[in-house]
């Protein structure tokens, strides 16, 4: 059974550095969540126990924290996520 589409996560505003966005987001665990609505996006799990949709849906059914890279369609690393589930 797949997680639920959850309330909407808690998010940091964005902090740059080096041209990257940073952001957190704490999300409740059992849901899923959109981190991005760019058409095109590729993401990354640089670190942690998370899983990421080809969709672009953060799943958190193990995780506790984890570290999600957004790329552009250009392949550009354009936003980090560091992820915390409740």
């Amino acid at each position: 059974m797949s997680p639920a589409v959850g309330p909407s996560p808690e998010i940091t505003p964005v902090v740059q550095v080096n041209g990257v966005s940073y952001r957190t987001a704490t999300l409740q665990s059992n849901y899923s969540y959109a981190l991005s609505n760019y058409p095109g996006d590729t993401y990354k799990v640089a670190s942690g126990n998370v899983t990421v949709s080809a969709s672009g849906l953060v799943t958190t059914t193990t995780a506790t924290n984890a570290r999600v890279e957004i790329y552009a369609g250009n392949g550009k690393l354009r936003m980090v996520y560091t992820v915390k589930v409740n």
